[in-house]
């Protein structure tokens, strides 16, 4: 079960999201792993689909992964999109936020506070 938040200004190309998952079972705790959605991006977009980073953030008070990567899509600006995530034993959460690429820097404060006021 998830509940999601979502930020959205009036470009349609600008967003960002807050997603929390519930489990009904105990699992163990983690960050998550986004190779095999990367996979699905690489099927999807082909040479559209570039990768910017993939690594490890925060994201409240919590270690977890990051991925970053930029998309091409005809008639629309390349956007850039960065999700960060982990999970807890009965749970999961995962903050994501999309910005053309040439506007990512301007948005980066915007989207940190959206980040920062996140808790869990």
């Amino acid at each position: 079960k998830y509940r999601t938040t979502y930020f959205r200004s009036e470009s349609p190309h600008i967003s960002a999201a807050i997603e929390i998952g519930e489990r009904s079972t105990p699992s163990s705790a983690t960050v998550i792993n986004w190779t095999g959605m990367e996979d699905a991006q690489k099927i999807r977009y082909g040479k559209q689909y570039k990768r910017i980073a993939m690594g490890a953030a925060l994201l409240g008070g919590h270690y977890a992964s990051i991925w970053e990567f930029e998309v091409r899509k005809p008639n629309t600006p390349t956007v850039h999109k960065q999700y960060i995530g982990y999970s807890t034993m009965w749970s999961s959460v995962i903050f994501s936020a999309t910005a053309p690429a040439r506007e990512w820097k301007d948005w980066q404060k915007d989207f940190g506070r959206i980040e920062d006021s996140f808790s869990s």
